[in-house]
């Protein structure tokens, strides 16, 4: 930074602080120029005693004087900064390349290419075959398959629909009258059931209601069926459900629900897993009237009435 440069800074940050200190009569004060010299050291000691005097009664001046000092300070200081670094960057490059200078890479060897490729092939594959070691390769394959369960399992949860986990539906213990054959249709689909085998609790429900369409157990436990066996999902976690089979769920429980007659306990199970049908096919509406019907029954299963009111506060 040159003289010239350095005097017109200095004026600008004198006059700046005068503003900032808002000094209303500024005329008894000296010019910037004086002030610069001041701090120099290139006044006269007359003129050095004046300015000093003036100081000594001005508080603008020396406020001015002792901010202008402090921002010197700071640069200077800022200044060493740089120059420290500077001669740090230096020596560290010096002793990188004097350890380049030491260091021993021996001569570099070009390698020949053989004439017959096939040599150079059977190398490379030499090579390759040396590198890919049994647990090597047993590494990358299981990090490769874990890889590809953890996508896949994290694509499918993501993909759950919106009330999934308010629709799930779990298993209940059916009910076998003693009066039932034991090789009726009947019995057997609900044996099938309380097995979980859905699929045979299907296949002995239906022609048995084709057959006695009034019987409410046969309805209802054959839109249970369906609706479990709607869970779509991976080994140990299911993620959505198959429309088609909630819909089929949906009309036998509703033909269960006007079979159930007075019954206020058979119509409390009708509409809970209606109501859970309707949210496995995302319609909320459906399935809070459902459970609003359950909280209207009199008398009713307290458990299921609260059970109902809880999933109604969820859904709103």
């Amino acid at each position: 930074m040159n003289e010239e440069t350095k005097e017109r800074d200095f004026l600008k940050s004198y006059r700046a602080l005068f503003r900032e200190l808002k000094n209303a009569d500024n005329s008894n004060c000296p010019p910037a120029e004086q002030l610069q010299r001041y701090v120099n050291g290139e006044l006269s000691r007359r003129e050095a005693r004046a300015m000093e005097d003036h100081l000594n009664t001005c508080s603008f001046c020396q406020t001015a004087l002792q901010r202008l000092k402090a921002q010197e300070m700071e640069e200077a200081r800022a200044m060493e900064t740089e120059q420290d670094w500077a001669e740090i960057e230096k020596d560290l490059d010096e002793k990188f390349y004097t350890s380049l200078k030491s260091a021993n890479f021996g001569t570099p060897q070009k390698e020949t290419l053989p004439g017959n490729w096939s040599h150079l092939i059977y190398r490379k594959w030499r090579d390759l075959r040396t590198f890919l070691t049994p647990p090597r390769v047993l590494a990358v394959a299981g990090s490769l398959v874990l890889v590809f369960f953890l996508g896949l399992y994290s694509v499918a949860y993501l993909s759950r629909p919106a009330y999934f986990n308010l629709a799930e539906i779990y298993q209940e213990k059916p009910v076998v009258l003693r009066s039932q054959a034991a090789s009726s249709p009947l019995t057997k689909g609900l044996l099938f059931f309380g097995q979980k085998n859905y699929g045979e609790s299907i296949a002995k429900l239906m022609p048995y209601l084709d057959a006695h369409p009034d019987n409410y157990s046969a309805a209802y436990y054959l839109g249970l069926s369906y609706l479990l066996d709607a869970r779509k999902g991976l080994p140990g976690m299911a993620y959505g459900f198959k429309k088609s089979e909630v819909k089929q769920g949906i009309d036998y429980l509703q033909k269960a629900l006007a079979l159930s007659g007075k019954n206020n306990f058979y119509r409390e199970d009708c509409h809970w897993y209606l109501g859970k049908a309707f949210l496995m096919l995302g319609d909320k509406t459906q399935a809070i009237r459902n459970f609003t019907a359950i909280t209207a029954l009199q008398p009713s299963n307290l458990m299921r009435k609260q059970a109902a009111q809880k999933m109604i506060f969820k859904l709103k």
